[in-house]
């Protein structure tokens, strides 16, 4: 993949949802160290053709690649808790939000994870955040809208948890709306926060689905 890109990849990995680890008879409690097992098969994979795994369950996988020039990517991991963000700065190239406000940014994301590679001795993490937005100029209805798309992270136990920890009622209070100017200034509040990056899930609102993510679209475009 990365040979495909140019060398522009970049690997965002995560735990899966709680529901899941129960599903499989395993505990969430446990995420931490699977990204970390995972991490660790993937640095092996970037050296090699061959990549082995050995957890501490026991439990072992082989992986054989065949890249013509594989080459070194960077890797971001989704960490919304401080044990995953010490995790990402410790055996990443930094993190990926979701749902989070410019307050835990400024507050956890950022300084945790800067200390977490500083004390690895890595260079400075990546702190891409994702955010829904939508360029409407109803914003009461952008925000509906976005109670109804993002509506299931309202209702898995740990967003729900990390929500209601942020004073966030409903997904689409989290939402960037607005207008083009008014949209460019509250990501630029997330910048001033620390972010390096954002990720931005685009979504539609009012009767024109397509004019309005294409209106959401060239606004992201002459921010770049």
């Amino acid at each position: 993949m990365n040979v495909l890109a140019g060398g522009r990849l970049v690997l965002g990995i995560g735990p899966t949802a709680e529901l899941e680890y129960e599903t499989l008879g395993s505990s969430y409690d446990e995420s931490v160290r699977h990204i970390r097992d995972y991490l660790s098969t993937v640095e092996e994979s970037e050296k090699s053709d061959d990549a082995e795994l050995e957890d501490d369950e026991n439990a072992d996988a082989g992986i054989e690649l065949d890249f013509p020039e594989p080459q070194p990517y960077k890797v971001i991991v989704s960490a919304l808790t401080p044990e995953m963000r010490k995790a990402a700065g410790h055996v990443a190239n930094g993190v990926v939000t979701w749902m989070v406000s410019q307050e835990t940014i400024h507050d956890h994301t950022v300084p945790e994870t800067m200390k977490a590679a500083e004390d690895a001795g890595r260079d400075a993490p990546r702190i891409a955040v994702g955010l829904p937005v939508c360029v409407h100029d109803d914003k009461e209805q952008a925000v509906a809208r976005a109670n109804e798309v993002y509506g299931i992270y309202g209702e898995l136990p740990t967003y729900r948890r990390h929500l209601d920890a942020q004073g966030i009622g409903n997904p689409g209070d989290i939402a960037v709306v607005g207008n083009e100017s008014e949209v460019a200034a509250q990501l630029e509040t997330f910048f001033d926060a620390g972010a390096t990056e954002v990720v931005a899930s685009i979504y539609s609102a009012g009767n024109d689905g397509r004019g309005s993510f294409a209106r959401s679209t060239e606004c992201l475009r002459r921010l770049l």
